[in-house]
Order: C-alpha cells, then structure tokens, then sequence
C-alpha cells in the first residue's frame, strides 16, 4: 500500500530518482528490478505501478470479448501506451519522452500515492488538483461526520469498512462513502 506525496524533477535525460520510500514499498529495490509507466485515469497523469499490478491489470483487460470494440479500443490504448521501466542503480527511471508528451508532463512533478499505484503530474497542476479534492472532501465529510465524539469514532470505523451510518432525528441510516 503507498501513501503519501513526493515533489520530484525530471532530469535533463528524463530521469527521476524514485525516493528510497517508494521502492521500499514498491518492492524494488534493486538494479533491475521492474516498474509500469502507464496513462493515468485522469487527464494529463501518468501512473507508475508495481509489475504485480500491472499483471492483473493486463489479465483484466485481456478478459474482454473481441466484440466489445469500444472496450477493446480502450484496452489496445492502455496496452500501446504503456512501458516497461527498470530501476538503475541510484534508484532511478527513465520517463518516455514519447509518454511525457502525450501527458503534457513538464519537469516539475509530483508522485501522487493513490494505495496500489502512484500517479505522476505536473507539479503545480497535481497539487491545485489534490487542493480541490482536499476541499471537496472536507466539505463533504463535514456534513456527514457527527460531532460527538463517540458517534464520530463509529462513523469513522463504518467508514473504512465500506459503510458507515449518519445519525438524523429519524434514527441511523446507512451510507455508502
């Protein structure tokens, strides 16, 4: 599981270091151990994802018909977009100029923990991004969160569960987060 945020520069040979953190929880820590540069699922991101990720991704999107054209449209996209890259000795990748371009990726960025992958965007752009969520999160969670301190240890534990309750004048009612 990864969790956290890194700001990081794109070197002049479209290098960046991979914090030591990063590989720990990657689990590459070594000279030639292997990453997946991948498009990222919102606009102008690219996503670096462990070899175990990657595979279930590409099963996944093996699984689907020839006759489903739109899917398969998708799935060809993920599959040429994608790249193989392998960890030097610092600790370090090359990013595809080809990928970076077509992400709008300039140098300034930031390595975005999103639990099983990371997400790479421009710095400034990730972190208004991130900003927004941060807000809109906030906003949302205090109109849902009780203001007793017991109610709110329950929500929270609901919460992480998968469900959680709101409590109003007509009793609890479950939520989905």
């Amino acid at each position: 599981m990864f969790i956290g945020l890194h700001e990081l520069t794109i070197d002049e040979k479209n290098r960046i270091s991979i914090p030591a953190s990063i590989r720990a929880a990657l689990g590459v820590d070594g000279q030639g151990a292997r990453l997946y540069l991948v498009p990222g699922e919102y606009r102008r991101t690219l996503a670096l994802l462990p070899e175990s990720e990657f595979k279930a991704m590409a099963r996944a999107l093996q699984q689907i018909p020839v006759g489903d054209k739109a899917a398969r449209s998708r799935s060809l996209f993920f599959a040429a977009a994608s790249q193989m890259l392998e960890v030097d000795k610092s600790g370090r990748v090359v990013l595809p100029q080809q990928s970076l371009e077509f992400a709008g990726i300039k140098r300034q960025i930031v390595l975005a923990a999103d639990f099983n992958r990371w997400l790479i965007m421009n710095r400034e752009e990730g972190l208004n991004f991130l900003r927004v969520l941060w807000e809109s999160h906030s906003q949302e969670l205090d109109a849902i969160v009780p203001e007793n301190a017991t109610e709110r240890g329950k929500f929270w534990h609901g919460f992480w569960q998968g469900t959680h309750t709101t409590v109003d004048a007509g009793g609890e009612t479950p939520q989905q987060p």
